[in-house]
């Protein structure tokens, strides 16, 4: 589960450093929501 955190906390930042400034924003909370749903799923 340590291992799954870490790549997707790369993925995320990465993903934010590049759309966060951008017109895509508006997305992300709905984003944040599905990502910690299935967190809380697989663990």
């Amino acid at each position: 589960m340590g291992f799954r955190l870490n790549k997707l906390g790369q993925y995320v930042r990465g993903w934010m450093g590049y759309f966060g400034i951008s017109e895509y924003y508006t997305p992300i909370p709905e984003l944040d929501e599905w990502i910690r749903r299935r967190m809380r799923m697989c663990y």
